[in-house]
């Protein structure tokens, strides 16, 4: 099941926060390995599969705000 996401809680208690106007979504495949998918408003995506959920995370939305520019 996919889950969608405005922020993201790491282990450490430090939070991500999704930019306005993107969507994230996350999909656990297998145990801790997740396949993530980052959209923005104009419908341009990062995808990513991977056990470094927040690594991962960071780095999408880093992709996508340069994709933008």
């Amino acid at each position: 099941m996919n889950t969608i996401f405005n922020e993201l809680e790491k282990e450490d208690g430090s939070k991500i926060t999704i930019p306005e106007g993107f969507k994230l979504t996350i999909d656990e495949t297998s145990q801790s390995v997740y396949r993530i998918s980052l959209v923005d408003s104009d419908g341009r995506s990062v995808e990513n599969q991977g056990s470094k959920l927040y690594d991962m995370v960071e780095k999408a939305i880093s992709d996508l705000d340069k994709i933008k520019r």
